[in-house]
């Protein structure tokens, strides 16, 4: 007896799901899920930029992921500097190899500039811009020639006290 209704339950068991799988009603494309919404708004922003002629900049630059540099001075490390850099390149010029490679260019920065030959001096809490665009370009040449890059453009800079 007892082999019958352990048979018995198991074959209950196995045939519930199937049926309620079969009496599940259809979902009818048209009513999707009410928080289901297609992101327009960024596509009406893409066509106002090209309307203004504000895209040819854009595709033209490529930004570093953030970068935190140290800056010596006469008796060794005195401070940290944290820097976003955007590289403007010439007409022409593809952006998308450069920003794939982003992350090693910000690595290859921070390498370069922790090297005591090459890193930033700073004098009293001034940076010298001169000194901080030839550190970058020194750190991207391997990976983006001098004649693809028009000019290197600091986005952000705070210097920590």
């Amino acid at each position: 007896m007892r082999g019958f209704l352990l048979i018995f339950t198991f074959v209950l068991a196995l045939s519930i799901p199937v049926s309620a799988l079969a009496a599940a009603p259809k979902k009818d494309k048209k009513n999707k899920a009410s928080n289901q919404f297609q992101a327009n708004w960024a596509i009406e922003e893409e066509v106002v930029a090209k309307a203004e002629g504000v895209v040819g900049k854009a595709n033209q630059a490529v930004d570093l992921p953030m970068v935190i540099l140290p800056i010596f001075d006469q008796y060794g490390l005195s401070n940290y500097v944290f820097l976003a850099v955007r590289l403007n390149l010439n007409e022409g010029q593809d952006a998308w190899p450069i920003r794939e490679k982003s992350h090693f260019l910000s690595d290859a920065l921070i390498r370069k500039s922790h090297n005591a030959a090459t890193g930033l001096v700073a004098s009293s809490e001034a940076i010298d811009m001169e000194q901080l665009q030839t550190l970058v370009q020194l750190a991207v040449e391997p990976w983006v020639t001098k004649d693809r890059v028009n000019s290197i453009e600091f986005t952000r800079m705070d210097l920590q006290q």
